[in-house]
């Protein structure tokens, strides 16, 4: 299966050929590896835009990839970006969309916590 990561936007999951999971940082123009991935120990690599690891001298170990899985969000986590990053009163707007502050809150942490919402999106109010 042929992939092309300048298809990918930052936050979407990326499948190896072993099976194992990264999550997509973004595109770094100039670079001979361009694609900034994260491995699931926290560490950061770089791919070619065909999702390999090496142009040339590839072996079996290498973590190619060979699926994007898009980054998305749930009706509750787009109302908490656009909450998080509302100007006026987050009370009022949140009553306006029939939550609660509390209730939200506790939301927002469950999502966090389940990995389906991203905190600093919420914090930043955007993608």
């Amino acid at each position: 299966m042929t992939i092309d990561l300048r298809n990918a936007k930052p936050g979407d999951k990326l499948i190896t050929k072993h099976n194992d999971t990264m999550v997509y940082l973004g595109y770094c123009p100039g670079s001979r590896y361009p694609h900034a991935v994260l491995y699931s120990n926290g560490s950061e690599g770089n791919r070619l835009d065909n999702g390999h690891v090496f142009e040339t001298n590839r072996q079996w170990s290498d973590q190619d990839i060979v699926e994007i899985v898009p980054f998305t969000r749930t009706r509750f986590e787009l109302l908490a970006v656009q909450a998080l990053s509302y100007k006026g009163d987050i009370k009022e707007f949140l009553f306006e969309n029939g939550w609660c502050l509390t209730d939200f809150q506790k939301e927002l942490d469950k999502s966090v916590e389940a990995g389906t919402a991203r905190e600093e999106d919420a914090l930043k109010g955007g993608c």
